[in-house]
């Protein structure tokens, strides 16, 4: 997929990302890690829309099926939390 050629590639703002709203992971067969596979966000989603609060009803009712996982939050260090797993992500680590 490619991001449209206006479009900026991550906000300009140092922000980060809290998922506060993700459904319980799916059950792993024959090994597997929750924290790994969390790490590649692979947790049951396949498409996730950064949108401004004002737009967020607007687009539920557009797809027809969706969730608000998360929030945009300030932060410094453009971080992404997952409270429920205890895992925060900087660059391309989780820890």
């Amino acid at each position: 997929m490619r991001a449209h050629a206006d479009a900026p590639a991550a906000p300009a703002a140092p922000v980060g990302y809290l998922l506060d709203g993700l459904p319980p992971p799916p059950r792993v067969r024959r090994g597997g890690c929750c924290r790994r596979r969390s790490s590649t966000l692979d947790v049951g989603h396949s498409l996730c829309v950064v949108l401004p609060e004002s737009k967020v009803e607007a687009a539920l009712d557009a797809m027809g099926n969706g969730d608000v996982i998360g929030s945009v939050v300030t932060g410094p260090d453009r971080r992404v939390e997952i409270p429920a797993a205890g895992l925060v992500g900087r660059g391309d680590t989780f820890s």
